[in-house]
């Protein structure tokens, strides 16, 4: 209503009514308030963030019920008690998957917990000029798994991480192993590591279903893409040992900050 005493919003539920006699419709029974009467909803504090060794043990009470998941899943698909149905498996095969792609993400809250407890501990620094040889060998072959070259540029790598050796492996196998998931067979990727801004700067050629894409695109997605949801993991990471992922021209780009 616009005008006189019932003016304003209201908030309006009812039931149709029927007459007992006949059934005739009646009209409707309900109530109405004002809008305006209702109290906004309590804002709840932002909570604060978890202590690592509490995230610590979350991240193993949701390990434990998940892998069983997994493990039940897998019995139907691979019929290991008996004869199933092929939607069934069909559904299982499908469980097994989604939940690896959520185990990652737990595994990647176990390991941003000991970021948290280690990063900046005295004496945590990499050594780029004994770490990166080795790691990009490896990284050379799981290309070459995937029918993909990998191309190493690497003339300046000396320098420390103010990472342990370990945690670096693993943040870089995560930045990695997020872009190798969008190659296709046949392509060419370029790896470069270089001292830029007082940052160790990993940077990884973009594979061709990345090329063009926005950093909002890549890193800020919301539709679920399994790639999109791993470099946005690899942000996250990066950000609790003051580094960053970024988009630069055609390279993402991985920058860790350098001791000293």
């Amino acid at each position: 209503p616009d005008a006189g005493i019932v003016a304003g919003r209201w908030l309006i539920s009812g039931v149709p009514a029927f007459a007992p006699g006949d059934g005739r419709f009646v009209g409707y029974r309900g109530i109405a308030r004002r809008a305006e009467a209702l109290a906004p909803p309590a804002i709840a504090a932002a909570p604060g963030p978890l202590d690592p060794a509490a995230l610590r043990e979350l991240v193993h009470e949701i390990r434990t019920p998940l892998n069983a998941i997994i493990g039940f899943a897998e019995i139907i698909d691979g019929q290991y008690f008996g004869p199933a149905q092929s939607g069934y498996r069909a559904r299982a095969a499908e469980i097994v998957a989604q939940a690896h792609i959520l185990l990652a993400a737990i595994d990647d809250l176990d390991f941003a917990a000991r970021l948290r407890s280690r990063s900046g501990e005295e004496g945590s620094t990499t050594d780029f000029a004994t770490f990166f040889p080795a790691f990009a060998t490896g990284l050379q072959a799981r290309a070459s798994e995937r029918g993909v070259t990998l191309a190493i540029d690497s003339p300046a790598h000396e320098g420390l991480c103010t990472l342990d050796r370990d945690l670096a492996e693993r943040l870089l196998d995560r930045f990695a192993d997020a872009v190798m998931a969008a190659t296709t067979p046949g392509e060419t990727l370029r790896l470069a590591v270089r001292r830029e801004d007082g940052f160790c700067a990993l940077r990884l050629s973009r594979p061709r279903a990345l090329e063009g894409l926005s950093p909002a695109a890549l890193f800020d997605g919301t539709d679920g893409d399994a790639v999109n949801f791993s470099l946005r993991m690899v942000v996250g990471l990066a950000q609790i040992v003051g580094g960053r992922l970024e988009a630069d021209g055609g390279d993402l780009v991985l920058r860790m900050p350098m001791a000293g």
